[in-house]
């Protein structure tokens, strides 16, 4: 028998499964140059990914019979995984040169890349200069 403690501590503490595998060859991960004293995004880095986590979060809907099943994958390189708190200031360069920013864009190649973080980062700079 099911209590609604029960309940509502499985829909508080979902079950997350973590996964890992090895990356197909030409994916890399992408972040900003930046440089100077105010940071100004200048360039590219470019890392190979070299495997893939997926997490997925499996959480049963409190009051029905249903589940709810969600799934990120993020990208692992030699040096680090990826922040995925952090949504527009990294892609993933596909082998075809399309880049990725998950959840948000995907950009033509590198140099259409460049220009919309320039952008975001000009946008964020004028909203932080008005809200002051």
């Amino acid at each position: 028998m099911t209590t609604n403690a029960d309940q509502l501590q499985e829909a508080v503490n979902p079950r997350t499964e973590i996964h890992v595998i090895p990356a197909l060859p030409g994916f890399k991960l992408l972040s900003p140059l930046v440089s100077g004293d105010k940071y100004d995004i200048v360039g590219i880095c470019r890392q190979p990914i070299i495997a893939w986590r997926i997490e997925t979060d499996v959480v049963k809907e409190t009051g029905t019979e249903g589940i709810r099943v969600r799934s990120f994958c993020y990208p692992i390189t030699s040096d680090r995984s990826v922040n995925a708190d952090s949504s527009t200031d990294w892609a993933v360069e596909y082998p075809d040169g399309q880049c990725d920013v998950p959840f948000y864009c995907t950009c033509k190649d590198a140099a259409d890349l460049l220009e919309f973080w320039q952008e975001e980062q000009a946008k964020r700079r004028r909203n932080a200069v008005t809200s002051s």
